[in-house]
């Protein structure tokens, strides 16, 4: 990030894809060691070697040095080339299959026992009170982590019993029912927020401001030793939406899916309709787990 972008050589490049898939695949490695210790069972992902994170922070890089490359400055270009072609030329990059994990019943009991930990008073781990409200919406919404954290109490209707996510991935806003679970969810952090912010999850540095929740996932994983990203909470939603019977138009509905067709423009849910949807994946989700009687999963 101190680095001038005219500075960034391709043997640059090379060395920092290869430190992060070093430093992913030492994580996981990590992760699963602690389950095996734990006497949990082990799963190996696919995308483990961290190629996936590897490739993906390189593509942030070359699309940020490629808006740069016709600038000029004194009438010569600032950049002749982007570095980040040498993964092209050097064939580093690879085609990455499309992940499909998800969490079944037994980790999804070891990730709430996990979180459940945090509302207890003597609780001394390193994930917030934020960390386990945020990990549990996903689990029960499916919502990206996008739509998630730049929630807004404007958008938060207690009394209708809806939330909405705006401008999201689609461009549309997104508004769900609110279950038992994410309306305690939500009041509880009302609660502790008060009127300090307009944001759900506010920043603890600036509460003006949305909190990022880049480490929040990574440190439920360490924790819990449940290895997962918030994509994989999302297909769990979806999965588990599947096996309960609904079609693929309610579960696009839930998970706010872009609607492809003339014939899928006139399908539209609505909050009524997705309320039992979300009400079933609820009931799935917390059933092998009894719910603590205080916090955010009371």
């Amino acid at each position: 990030m101190a680095k001038p972008i005219r500075s960034i050589t391709r043997e640059d490049v090379l060395r920092r894809f290869a430190t992060i898939k070093t430093r992913v695949a030492n994580r996981s490695n990590n992760t699963q060691k602690k389950r095996a210790d734990l006497g949990l069972p082990t799963r190996r992902y696919k995308s483990a070697d961290g190629q996936g994170e590897a490739q993906k922070a390189f593509r942030y890089l070359q699309t940020v040095i490629n808006s740069f490359m016709n600038d000029e400055i004194g009438g010569e270009p600032i950049l002749r080339a982007n570095p980040c072609n040498v993964l092209k030329d050097k064939k580093v990059r690879s085609v990455l299959k499309p992940r499909d994990s998800f969490l079944d019943e037994s980790p999804r009991a070891d990730l709430l026992e996990c979180l459940a930990k945090v509302t207890h008073p003597e609780y001394t781990g390193q994930i917030t009170h934020s960390d386990a409200d945020f990990v549990l919406l996903l689990l029960l919404t499916g919502l990206r982590v996008d739509e998630a954290k730049t929630l807004r109490w404007s958008n938060i209707n207690f009394k209708e019993g809806w939330f909405r996510a705006e401008n999201t991935k689609n461009h549309t806003d997104h508004t769900l029912p609110m279950t038992t679970s994410t309306e305690r969810l939500f009041k509880s952090r009302s609660k502790l927020i008060g009127e300090s912010s307009e944001w759900v999850f506010p920043s603890p540095q600036d509460s003006s401001k949305h909190a990022s929740m880049s480490r929040t996932v990574q440190r439920v994983v360490d924790e819990s030793g449940v290895a997962f990203t918030p994509h994989d909470l999302r297909r769990t939603v979806a999965t588990i939406a599947s096996e309960l019977g609904y079609d693929l138009v309610k579960i696009s509905a839930v998970l706010n899916h872009a609607k492809s067709g003339v014939t899928a423009g006139y399908v539209q849910g609505t909050v009524g309709s997705l309320k039992r949807t979300l009400e079933d994946i609820e009931r799935m989700v917390l059933r092998s787990f009894e719910v603590p009687s205080s916090g955010s999963l009371d």
